[in-house]
């Protein structure tokens, strides 16, 4: 026969495992969220530094404009 310890241990490790699994994809989607909120915030710096850049590109052009207009100027003469 079995012994009633025997079937509520088994019962309780049933539960504390159906616990435990839930738990785990509860985790899991929690994980999948905080990466998919990471890859949009990289998306948004990757943005940003492109902007950075050009506008860095742009104010240098134009601090060279003068310079380059005086060259232009000097070769010409």
């Amino acid at each position: 026969m079995i012994d009633d310890k025997v079937i509520e241990a088994d019962s309780q490790l049933k539960v504390d495992i159906a616990v435990l699994k839930t738990k785990s994809d509860q985790t899991n989607t929690a994980l999948k969220s905080i990466v998919y909120s990471i890859s949009e915030l990289e998306n948004r710096v990757r943005k940003l530094e492109r902007t950075t850049y050009m506008l860095l590109g742009g104010l240098i052009i134009l601090q060279l404009l003068p310079m380059l207009a005086n060259i232009v100027e000097v070769i010409r003469i």
